[in-house]
This record gives C-alpha cells, structure tokens and sequence, in this order.
C-alpha cells in the first residue's frame, strides 16, 4: 500500500493547524491584554482544541512514518532471508 498521499495530507493538515493555532494564541493574548476576559476564554479554548488536534496529528505522522518504515524494510529482509538461505544450500 502506498502511504504517500496519507503522508502528504498529514503534513499539510499539520501546518494548517499549526498557523491557526498561531493566529488564534495571538488572538488570545490581544484579548487577554486588552481586558476581554470573555473573548479570552473563547480564544484560549479554540487554541487548547487546535492543540489536541496538533497532537493527535503528530500521533498520525509518527503512526504513518512506522507503516512506511515496516513496507520498506520488509522485502529487504525476504531477500536476505533467501540469500542467506541459498547461500547455506551452496555449502
């Protein structure tokens, strides 16, 4: 199975994430410091969920980057496995 499009689409998904959860802590702080305790609490809950979101996608990425790892290493160990094998049969 390829996993590249799955890669591509976590990575972007990724930065997304990652500018909006910049654009909303900045947000926060404005409010915060400008007195708008309510405005506040919204935008400091928004920044904590994109923050969930961000860690469930760096999860994803390390899940993803582990399937791709175990594909590629997998036919390389088939191979040696019957090299050695064949190898042995010579002897």
């Amino acid at each position: 199975m390829k996993y590249r499009p799955y890669l591509v689409r976590a990575l972007w998904t990724g930065a997304g994430l990652l500018v909006l959860f910049l654009v909303v802590l900045f947000v926060w702080l404005a409010l915060s410091s400008l007195g708008d305790s309510a405005g506040a609490e919204a935008a400091k809950a928004i920044t904590l969920a994109l923050a969930i979101c961000l860690g469930f996608d760096v999860v994803g990425l390390v899940v993803l980057l582990a399937l791709v790892e175990l594909e590629r290493t997998a036919p390389d160990q088939d191979s040696a496995e019957s090299g050695e094998s064949a190898s042995e049969d010579d002897q």
